[in-house]
């Protein structure tokens, strides 16, 4: 049915939809020239069938004078249901006054190809604000379809802004809520459209939560197509200028990027054989640290501790803590190893007592297989000397 109408739509807004019915000649050039040629900023709603299909699309409509007793009204760059129709023109469309309203009316017959209508056009203007009403009876390819549409718009004075701009749209990554975006949303200016990257891993529920930052131009506002922004799709701003210009834009739901991401807030608890125990950080398939080497001398008559701890206090929840530990009062240790120092990576320790002794650089097993090119590293530390 959408496609019938906008058809219908096309059609009727190539055409001059007013035809004069009045027989007189009356003159209301002061009026006209003082009180209603211009432009005017409103709102179009457009029902079908009395459904809504269109509620408060904002249009700008521009008055001017044809004659002694008639107006011209023109609408530029008209678009129906985001897609654009093109320049409307309704042209001499002769004015009957009633008290301080001027009205006009029309009838418009259109018969073409498969469709048939019969348009009913009524519009007044009054104290600087313009309705037109237009009811449609169409039958397209022997379908019949009622369509209303309704303009409503006021008078502007001239010295409103025209400028509708999207300045700048964000997530500001201090709300919990765009904790999935990893890149920041890039305009294209050539289409007015916003791409932005999220995790890999992102869910709907968490696009569809997602709180944008948008700045517009000086005195315009905007409004979000549906009412709702769910960036789980593609959504459509609208920017209003003072003037009542409009300009649309496109925010693409967003491409997702691989990430490898490492919170540290899962730790477990490892205790083998006689040592002692020490924390590990999670996932332990992925994660591994200096602990699993230095357990050996911690099971010794002389313990020297763990370098690396659970930190509750860190930056977003918690951390690991990496310490240099004195070892030198450690028999094991004192002469080839009397520093035992923290470390954190990606891998495996594989401890082995025999192995330790005669070739400790082989029980680490660095990095985890990684099938993107990393681009970037990105973490936060804290560091104080010893």
């Amino acid at each position: 049915m959408k496609k019938n109408l906008f058809y219908l739509f096309a059609l009727v807004c190539s055409m001059s939809l007013f035809i004069a019915c009045s027989d007189d000649d009356p003159d209301y050039s002061t009026a006209i020239d003082g009180e209603i040629v211009g432009n005017y900023k409103g709102t179009l709603n457009v029902t079908v069938q009395g459904q809504l299909l269109g509620k408060d699309i904002p249009q700008k409509i521009s008055v001017a004078k044809a004659g002694p007793a008639a107006i011209n009204l023109s609408l530029k760059d008209f678009s129906f249901m985001g897609i654009p129709v093109g320049d409307v023109e309704l042209s001499n469309c002769e004015l009957s006054k009633k008290g301080d309203t001027y009205t006009f009316t029309g009838v418009q017959k259109l018969d073409v190809q498969t469709l048939s209508c019969t348009i009913n056009a009524a519009g007044t203007v009054a104290n600087g604000q313009v309705k037109i009403d237009m009811d449609i009876a169409a039958v397209v390819n022997g379908e019949s379809q009622q369509v209303k549409v309704v303009y409503e718009g006021k008078r502007l004075n001239g010295s409103e802004s025209s400028e509708a701009k999207i300045l700048s749209f964000s997530f500001d990554p201090s709300n919990e809520a765009n904790a999935v975006v990893t890149e920041q949303p890039k305009l294209d200016e050539a289409t007015n459209t916003f791409t932005f990257k999220v995790l890999d891993d992102a869910t709907s529920e968490e696009l569809k939560a997602l709180v944008p930052t948008v700045k517009v131009s000086d005195k315009a506002t905007y409004s979000v197509e549906g009412g709702t922004a769910d960036f789980s799709q593609t959504v459509v701003y609208t920017v209003v200028a003072e003037d009542g210009t409009a300009t649309i834009y496109k925010v693409i739901s967003p491409s997702k990027t691989s990430l490898m991401k490492f919170p540290l807030d899962e730790w477990e608890t490892v205790k083998e054989g006689n040592y002692a125990e020490y924390w590990a950080p999670q996932p332990a398939d992925q994660l591994a640290s200096s602990n699993g080497g230095v357990k050996m001398v911690n099971g010794s008559a002389n313990p020297v501790g763990y370098p690396v701890m659970v930190e509750e206090a860190g930056y977003k929840g918690k951390a690991a803590k990496l310490v240099t530990l004195d070892a030198r009062g450690n028999a094991l240790t004192a002469k080839n190893a009397p520093l035992a120092s923290g470390s954190l990576f990606t891998g495996k320790f594989n401890f082995n007592f025999m192995t330790a002794i005669t070739a400790p650089l082989k029980m680490t097993e660095f990095g985890i297989p990684y099938d993107k090119i990393p681009l970037s590293l990105k973490g936060v530390y804290k560091y104080k000397g010893g």
